[in-house]
């Protein structure tokens, strides 16, 4: 039988009542929490922290999605150690059962739970034991939200489940029950505004090449993209030896999925499994479980079996109207072959190992990864020939990198027996000229032989010691580098003629990075702030000796369709022109740059994709319908690249008016 711990709550001036019968959440006691609480967070307190769930029964109410935040405190520490983010639903209630092997630190991203979107789980690992507390608080974003909270319990089942009042989406994929400029006012509309674009033209500008690189800037062309330094910036180099300035959209696709996690089939007005005629808009299998497509339905809708041929020559004359010449990660590449467009592409399912050393870090020194990553290269060979193809990207956002680890020490906490800890053993006995006094003075910690950094398990070992962390840094920046090196070289021996564009780290956060740069043509990163920081980025340029492309970046904002706005918000749609103007006009400026592509093409889904985001960041929405202050601004900032890349015009640098982030 399984056993249930009820966890106390309480507010910095002690222990607190739920009272009975709350308005927003009948037959049960639920305590109100309004958002930037002036008594704090509410702390939860339990006598044993050592059950599989924590379980939180809530309704969050707000015009747009809330930012939950539970924190996990060690004792006799300040700083949380585990911080998990959890997105709402406007209006919905949910019971969220929180898988507390998050504890362990080993996991970025949640799993999905019906009533709430995408969650991600941040910090070091803590052991139940050493728990102190818990603390639940709804983050400040405006737009006056409240949370219904009824008392946590801890226990051993998985109790999540959702109750939903009335469908908040319509047949459209659209939200049913908010009105607002642009919405699409049914299958008429949708059918008139899409066939008006059907047979819209597009074309790139006069002075560019077939590739859409500058026939003013010429340099020597080698039948394939490459790099080129002129003695004052960075360039790509098209096909034919035109500079190359990469303007790109991800995920340009013809749809976008809205997971259909169990529980939640009542949200929707109508369903594509529902209807024998839209079967390939309905995604029944798969390891994030089933899915509808909403915008692979609106065009079924009007363009019927070639909806899809249809949407292609669409969405490639708008890219050239538009004046987009890169089709960016995530992409339907059969647009770009068809279209003459230049593009890139993301290799799936970077070469692992039986035993992991921390989240998804491989064991890297075992031989596997070598004979895994050769396998895994064979992907390219199909592209090796494709002038249109940019290069690849090795990975994307690898989750070790979500912050500044001692990879090292990390893989001492766990992995024993590994190759690479084998490879630890040989590099600290190297260093200590094969003394074990002499090392275990350095580190402070009793060892009897090298081989204790084989098999046993070494509690925050770099804490012991200013040597063991140096020492044990060391050796991490071995690690990235055989992370990076093996793959690598495995992809060029294949595609020997495209560009190796890395991992595309979600962040510079760790100079750990760096260590990779060696092995790449071209250093990617994402980038959510304003601008990018030059002097991150001529960092790279300083420790790497390769141009940045930034792989990721968004402006969304909360008065049109969707409830969250991304990763950075902003007021409204004349801002979000505003935003990506001055971001892609300081890049383009911007030496060491060579180009930034814009996630997305599309807006997420109202209840959230595979993983719960349902960001408002497309330039185009549901129905396909453009946002046209968005278009407006992108159009004129693409046509003035080239003479922003020369230094012959200025950047555009007037800063958007920026709103809270509601993103997870």
């Amino acid at each position: 039988m399984t056993t249930t711990i009820a966890c106390t709550l309480a507010w910095s001036a002690g222990a607190i009542a739920v009272p009975a019968d709350a308005p927003d959440m009948p037959g049960v006691k639920a305590l109100r929490l309004d958002m930037g609480d002036a008594r704090g967070p509410l702390r939860v307190s339990a006598s044993d922290w050592r059950r599989r769930y924590l379980t939180i029964d809530l309704r969050h109410l707000g015009a747009h999605c809330g930012r939950l935040f539970v924190r996990f405190f060690a004792h006799g520490e300040a700083e949380r150690r585990i911080e998990i983010l959890l997105g709402l639903i406007p209006g919905v209630r949910a019971r969220i059962s929180l898988d507390l092997e998050l504890l362990a630190g080993q996991r970025i991203f949640l799993r999905r739970h019906p009533g709430a979107l995408k969650g991600v789980c941040f910090g070091r690992r803590v052991d139940p034991d050493d728990v102190s507390h818990a603390t639940i608080e709804l983050e400040d974003t405006g737009g006056g939200q409240r949370l219904w909270l009824a008392a946590p319990i801890l226990g051993d089942d998985d109790l999540c489940q959702v109750e939903v009042a009335e469908p908040l989406v319509d047949e459209l994929g659209q939200w049913r029950t908010k009105a607002w400029p642009g919405k699409t006012g049914g299958a008429r509309e949708l059918a008139h505004d899409l066939a008006a674009s059907a047979a819209e033209d597009g074309v790139w500008p006069s002075t560019w090449s077939r590739f859409g690189g500058s026939l003013a800037h010429r340099f020597a062309a080698s039948g394939y993209f490459r790099t080129h330094h002129d003695g004052r910036r960075w360039w790509l180099v098209d096909p034919d030896g035109c500079g190359f300035w990469s303007a790109g959209l991800d995920c340009v696709r013809p749809g976008a999925d809205s997971a259909m996690v169990p529980g939640t089939e009542g949200m929707f007005t109508w369903l594509p499994r529902d209807d024998a005629d839209f079967t390939d808009c309905w995604h029944g299998q798969g390891a994030r479980g089933p899915s509808a497509d909403f915008s692979a339905a609106n065009l079924r809708r009007v363009f019927g079996d070639g909806w899809k041929n249809t949407w292609r020559s669409l969405t490639a004359k708008r890219l050239r109207a538009w004046r987009f010449n890169t089709v960016a990660n995530w992409s339907d590449t059969e647009i770009a072959r068809e279209q003459g467009v230049p593009y890139v592409t993301q290799m799936s399912g970077y070469p692992s190992t039986p035993m992991t050393l921390f989240r998804d870090l491989p064991d890297v020194f075992d031989p596997a990864f070598a004979i895994n990553a050769a396998s895994w290269a064979e992907s390219l060979r199909p592209l090796r020939d494709d002038p249109l193809l940019i290069g690849y990207f090795l990975a994307n956002e690898p989750e070790w990198g979500f912050g500044k680890f001692n990879l090292a020490a990390e893989m001492l906490e766990g992995a024993p027996g590994s190759h690479t800890r084998r490879a630890l053993a040989g590099f600290v006995r190297r260093r200590y000229a094969d003394d074990v006094a002499a090392w275990s003075r350095a580190w402070k910690r009793p060892f009897d032989s090298f081989d204790d950094l084989v098999d046993g398990i070494h509690r925050r070992l770099a804490d012991s010691s200013p040597a063991a962390d140096a020492d044990l840094w060391e050796f991490s920046k071995d690690i990235v580098r055989m992370h990076a090196r093996i793959p690598s070289e495995a992809a060029r021996a294949v595609d020997p003629h495209h560009l190796n564009l890395g991992l595309r780290y979600a962040w510079i956060a760790s100079d750990l990075f760096y260590e990779a740069g060696a092995f790449f043509d071209v250093f990617s990163v994402n980038c959510y702030a304003a601008i990018p920081d030059e002097a991150a980025v001529a960092e790279i340029a300083k420790r790497c000796r390769l141009p940045t492309m930034i792989g990721e970046f968004h402006f969304g904002a909360l008065d049109r369709g969707l409830p969250a706005t991304g990763l950075r918000g902003v007021a409204d749609q004349v801002q979000r022109g505003v935003a990506y103007r001055r971001f892609v006009e300081r890049c383009a400026a911007n030496p060491d740059l060579i180009g930034a592509h814009y996630f997305t093409l599309a807006d997420q889904s109202l209840t959230g994709r595979f993983d719960g985001e349902n960001y408002q960041i497309g330039f185009v929405d549901v129905c396909h319908r453009p946002y046209a202050e968005l278009v407006a601004a992108a159009t004129s900032t693409h046509e003035r690249l080239y003479a922003i890349a020369d230094g012959s015009v200025s950047p555009f640098d007037t800063p958007a008016v920026e709103a809270p982030r509601v993103a997870f």
